[in-house]
């Protein structure tokens, strides 16, 4: 049992059409000028290494990334930083991953139970599941109008639907992919765990996308 690669991880996902931002592999960092350059400035960089499962804890991630001398820097900086803090750790390489725009950020998981068998949990990211502890569980799969039921049992649900005079997001979208998480951890039995933190649920009609993903599979 071990967690795959986030690239991995984001290609599982984006298979069973849960949308994930746009992401590519650089083995070294003329290549990853090149993929920013496809991509359009900015951009995030990521470490890729087997021992380094939580990048930002590692120093292993750079955002908001200009151009070109940017990203030369910041390559430098996250290899001396993961070194520093994870000696052993095998640097195979980089994430360059398109910047998202902004919106609410959520937190959707999943485990297989031994129990009941595969449950799925949805949050509103930073101090809402952290602190306040204000998450959601249901047995999968479920329906997209049960995932709206699960969303609203939330306390930061309305931040979702325009609290203090924001827009709306698009609830609609993320109950969909949250009812997709659910069909992935149900029919897929060799995945023990799903952590995708975060989802970024943009305006009403914009949709939203995963930024990051960690699934441990048998």
């Amino acid at each position: 049992m071990g967690a795959i690669t986030e690239l991995e991880s984001g290609q599982l996902l984006l298979a069973r059409g849960i949308p994930v931002v746009q992401t590519l592999f650089a083995s070294t960092v003329e290549d990853a000028c090149v993929v920013a350059e496809r991509l359009g400035y900015p951009v995030v960089l990521k470490v890729v290494s087997p021992q380094v499962l939580h990048k930002t804890d590692a120093g292993g991630v750079k955002v908001g990334i200009p151009d070109d001398s940017g990203l030369r820097k910041a390559w430098r900086e996250i290899e001396e930083a993961v070194i520093s803090r994870v000696p052993h750790a095998e640097i195979q390489g980089m994430l360059v991953q398109r910047m998202a725009g902004k919106g609410v950020e959520v937190i959707l998981g999943g485990v297989r139970d031994p129990f009941f068998g595969p449950v799925i949990m949805f949050g509103l990211g930073g101090i809402f599941a952290e602190v306040f502890n204000d998450v959601a569980f249901r047995l999968a799969p479920i329906s997209v109008a049960e995932a709206e039921r699960m969303m609203r049992e939330t306390r930061g649900y309305r931040v979702l639907t325009g609290a203090r005079n924001r827009p709306p997001c698009d609830v609609r979208a993320l109950a969909l992919t949250l009812s997709r998480v659910s069909e992935l951890m149900w029919e897929d039995e060799r995945i023990v765990e799903l952590d995708i933190n975060p989802v970024v649920v943009y305006e009403e009609g914009r949709g939203c996308e995963a930024l990051d993903a960690l699934v441990v599979m048998k």
